[in-house]
């Protein structure tokens, strides 16, 4: 069963970094995906991804899917998004609850596909 599962997850890891290089020629731009809670072990995962990029692009577009949590991680994790991009876009195609709206209003363009929500939960 754990082969299997890692399997899995090295399908999943190859279609998503595949789908992030097409987004990033079509956008001219890095691409980052984060799904899960926004707090400190995010801001650390987020700042040392976006620190890894290189080179950087001018635009930075963020794949955020979230339940929520801090508001102080999501303006840190701003931070460093605009400390290294002068354009941020932000992509939800499910939910960006929470912190997760709070950090996707802190970007340039949101884009949404019509079912996905922003909000408080």
């Amino acid at each position: 069963m754990p082969e299997q599962l890692h399997d899995a997850n090295s399908l999943i890891e190859r279609e998503i970094r595949q789908r992030a290089t097409a987004v990033e020629s079509l956008l001219d731009a890095n691409v980052v995906t984060y799904i899960g809670d926004i707090d400190d072990s995010a801001q650390g995962l987020l700042k040392a991804a976006i620190e890894s990029i290189s080179p950087h692009k001018r635009k930075l577009v963020v794949c955020l899917e979230t339940t929520g949590g801090s508001i102080e991680s999501a303006e840190r994790i701003k931070n460093t998004f605009r400390h290294h991009y002068s354009t941020v876009d932000f992509i939800v195609t499910t939910f960006a609850m929470s912190a997760g709206t709070v950090l996707v209003m802190s970007g340039d363009n949101i884009y949404m596909d019509y079912s996905a929500s922003l909000g408080d939960r």
